[in-house]
């Protein structure tokens, strides 16, 4: 047996294209779930342009099917990115990174989405009671992935991020009073 060899630290300077500036909120960049390439938008919140840039590369390369993007997150492949478009909130819409116009999965959501190796994406409605939501990969009908406890206080669920099981996942609860917002930990299936 031998030991495994620790990842090399990898040093990368990222700026925008030329002409252009960072979108200056967050939700604004996101890395490929292997690590080796980052998607980001620049212009203001709302008429953002997505671009791509793999580490072994200096340009970017501009992604048009997610123009006025916003909050993205990758596919599993990383053949694809959702994201949601209009400034925070509107359809939320997939761009497959080979090209070809993006196509509306859902309706109403707002905030960073997740997906899953299973193709499952969670999203938070911009709708009431703006809890998180569900929908397959290829579309459909959405449906409730988290309940408010507005008895409780809370006031909304954002920014999933799955877990390595693909199963379970962490998400922001809002809540009134500030101070008691918090993380929780969800699970697919328990709605």
């Amino acid at each position: 047996w031998r030991s495994p060899v620790p990842p090399q630290p990898i040093e990368f300077t990222l700026s925008p294209p030329d002409g252009t500036s960072f979108t200056a909120t967050p939700g604004f960049i996101s890395v490929s779930p292997d690590g080796r390439q980052v998607a980001y938008f620049t212009g203001p919140q709302g008429e953002g342009r997505l671009w791509l840039r793999s580490l072994g590369e200096i340009d970017a390369r501009p992604v048009p099917a997610a123009s006025g993007g916003w909050h993205m997150a990758w596919s599993p492949d990383q053949r694809s990115i959702v994201f949601v478009p209009g400034g925070d909130r509107g359809p939320l819409k997939r761009a497959d990174l080979a090209g070809g116009p993006a196509r509306a999965l859902a309706e109403d959501a707002a905030n960073r989405p997740a997906w899953n190796p299973e193709g499952i994406i969670l999203f938070t409605s911009s709708k009431p009671p703006n809890r998180l939501m569900r929908v397959q990969e290829a579309g459909g009908p959405a449906t409730p992935a988290s309940e408010l406890n507005a008895g409780g206080g809370e006031i909304g669920h954002s920014w999933p991020v799955f877990l390595p099981d693909g199963r379970r996942f962490i998400f922001l609860a809002r809540n009134q009073n500030p101070s008691k917002s918090a993380l929780f930990l969800g699970s697919l299936g328990t709605m």
